[in-house]
């Protein structure tokens, strides 16, 4: 069985996730759950199924692939005098009314290490064909600059750091959208949300910054489900640019990329790391530049392009 210690935990936290449900549900939602336990790890998972065959198949996929990536890595690194190794998925439907179907996972694990970790991931939904959308969607990209300050002020008032502890929180929480990938799309705010470690210690656990709407609506895009690029659309000349910017699927490559590039070169502080990233970026684009600029099919060639440059910037993935 999970250690009731996990039980416990993961209860306290997805209490501190929970909103109210819209007065009118827009799905139903059954709770799919299922335990996995062998030798040397166990597991319990759960996820939501909705009826909406979209939203039910990317959040069904992506559970699955979440527990092979764990089993995986289980088999791998578990030696055989250590304990099993254990995880939890749990879920919270945070919203779900005509407008936005928003889930909120907490995943707890304990491989071993000097402590047990945990993830938050989140899933937005548009209603009613469950167009998922991520933040770089919703806010303009110099948006993320009141992002950065809303967050940090909401976060130093909630942790009450003083310096230089208050730092970890501007470092963590800066203007960068690679920052706030996990977030939850209510009806009067976007609550941020934190893993440990990312603006705080450990002992503090993770962390949720709640932003007002209101505070945000002159730095929100006008169509959440046009392609936004990690550039300025309307500034785009070339072909491949105006072909990045009329597919969202290209688009969201783009700023995946650009966002694991702009991670490397902003929180590594190693310099010739830093400068050789930069030339190999540069030496990328250019090479995507010569193979796709002038390719029968400019879509499938940049979606190899970036894919590949994605492998290298973030092998995990």
């Amino acid at each position: 069985m999970i250690p009731s210690r996990w039980r416990v935990a993961v209860a306290a936290m997805l209490v501190a996730f929970a909103a109210p449900l819209a007065a009118h549900a827009a799905l139903p939602v059954a709770k799919k759950s299922f335990t996995d336990r062998t030798r040397i790890y166990e597991a319990s998972y759960q996820y939501p199924q909705t009826g909406n065959a979209v939203i039910d198949k990317e959040i069904a996929e992506w559970a699955r692939g979440f527990i092979r990536d764990f089993e995986t890595q289980t088999k791998h690194d578990h030696q055989r005098q250590e304990r099993p190794y254990s995880a939890e998925l749990r879920y919270q439907v945070v919203r779900n009314d005509d407008e936005v179907f928003a889930v909120v996972f907490h995943y707890a694990y304990d491989q071993g290490g000097a402590h047990p970790n945990s993830a938050i991931i989140t899933f937005n939904y548009l209603m009613p064909d469950g167009w998922r959308v991520y933040l770089p969607e919703i806010i303009t990209p110099e948006g993320f600059a009141r992002v950065s300050d809303l967050a940090i002020a909401d976060l130093d008032k909630r942790l009450s750091l003083a310096p230089p502890n208050d730092d970890v929180v501007r470092s963590g929480a800066a203007p960068y959208s690679f920052n706030f990938p996990e977030f939850a799309l209510l009806k009067k705010e976007i609550v941020l949300y934190f893993d440990p470690y990312a603006v705080a210690s450990y002992a503090d656990g993770p962390q949720e910054a709640h932003l007002a709407l209101n505070d945000l609506k002159d730095v929100m895009r006008n169509d959440w489900r046009a392609p936004q690029p990690s550039f300025d659309c309307a500034k785009a000349q070339t072909a491949i640019e105006r072909t990045i910017c009329g597919d969202v699927a290209l688009a969201r490559l783009d700023r995946e990329m650009s966002e694991e590039y702009l991670h490397r070169i902003k929180v590594d502080a190693d310099a010739a790391f830093i400068e050789r990233t930069k030339a190999e970026q540069r030496a990328w684009q250019a090479q995507r530049d010569r193979d796709c600029g002038h390719a029968a099919d400019i879509k499938t060639c940049l979606t190899a392009s970036y894919r590949k440059r994605l492998k290298v910037l973030a092998p995990g993935l």
